[in-house]
């Protein structure tokens, strides 16, 4: 719903305020790689199983 669009674009902000960063330069290369792959979908898994948690 709404409040998942706000935190889905709150947490884009936030991604690409960091993607401006040295860090985010680093995570950027990391995630290129195949482990920064499989960690991005274990993310991805998680925060979408911890929204529904919440929703319910």
């Amino acid at each position: 719903g709404g409040l998942g669009d706000r935190i889905i674009g709150g947490l884009g902000g936030w991604l690409s305020a960091g993607l401006s960063s040295r860090l985010g330069d680093r995570l950027g290369a990391g995630f290129n790689s195949r482990l920064g792959g499989q960690l991005g979908v274990w993310l991805w898994r998680a925060w979408w199983l911890a929204r529904r948690w919440v929703q319910d």
